[in-house]
């Protein structure tokens, strides 16, 4: 069996914890009960044309399901943004949206008077603007008619999910490029083998990370042919330099049926 996922989610911070525990306890009755867990820390990018960070704050989700034309106006309604605020600062409910407006940063200013703001938190900001997160966060995508590009970086603890890619008992999840957040994800497991998380976070070994997302997936999935350098089976080697390999910042192209837009990220090995 193998289940998804193990990952620090600051809403259940201790969860991984318990989800650990349990996978050694299962392994250790003799069930093959393998659990997933990403190299990739959660960076979902996103404007407020897109945005779905804060689906379950019902106030937001609300705004956010209003057709664009319509949507700056109810951002500029004080009423809305006093229930905006609420939600999204005071509010102490769980939610899968963090509050850590420190770890919300602005990306890419679509003005260049902006652009002096990037790389900077939404926190941050507002302390250089003596402003309110929120109305720091909606002004400056009002005036950019809502096409800055945030990243939300708060989702996962760097500490917690190095113990989880120590762990022998997790392996790193398949390739998926389906969402922005996820485009990287098999680049950042690449760069996890030898670049963030060994090179410059010493979590493990380098032969241990090719291992785990080698040997160790193909035993699992019963690739028999796959996994190991040895005569008789796949030749499906990567080639990269342990000193510089890091994922690229993503990029728009134009490459699906009928010109359709993709986020990709490429790598340098």
């Amino acid at each position: 069996m193998i289940w998804q996922s193990i990952a620090h989610r600051w809403n259940a911070p201790e969860l991984w914890r318990k989800l650990l525990s349990l996978a050694q306890d299962s392994l250790a009755t003799g069930a093959p009960s393998y659990p997933l867990c990403n190299a990739r820390l959660f960076n979902g990018r996103f404007t407020l044309k897109n945005a779905q960070n804060f689906d379950d704050l019902p106030s937001w989700k609300q705004v956010m399901f209003i057709p664009v034309e319509q949507r700056a106006d109810a951002f500029r309604d004080l009423e809305v943004r006093r229930k905006l605020r609420y939600e999204a600062v005071e509010d102490t409910r769980p939610s899968t949206f963090t509050r850590r407006w420190d770890q919300i940063f602005l990306i890419k200013a679509a003005l260049p008077k902006h652009q002096h703001l990037e790389g900077k938190s939404v926190e941050e900001i507002a302390r250089l603007q003596n402003k309110d997160v929120i109305d720091t966060f909606l002004d400056i995508s009002l005036e950019e008619k809502l096409e800055t590009l945030f990243q939300n970086s708060g989702s996962r603890d760097e500490l917690a999910t190095a113990e989880i890619l120590r762990s022998p008992f997790t392996f790193g999840r398949p390739i998926r490029c389906r969402r922005a957040f996820d485009l990287s994800c098999g680049l950042r497991i690449r760069h996890a083998v030898s670049g963030y998380w060994i090179r410059e976070n010493k979590v493990m070994a380098l032969e241990e990370g090719i291992r785990k997302l080698t040997f160790m997936v193909a035993s699992l999935f019963g690739l028999n042919d796959r996994g190991l350098i040895r005569p008789g089976m796949a030749a499906d080697l990567v080639l990269f330099d342990p000193e510089t390999v890091r994922e690229c910042e993503p990029e728009m192209v134009n490459d699906l049926p009928g010109g359709e837009k993709r986020l990709i990220q490429r790598a340098l090995e």
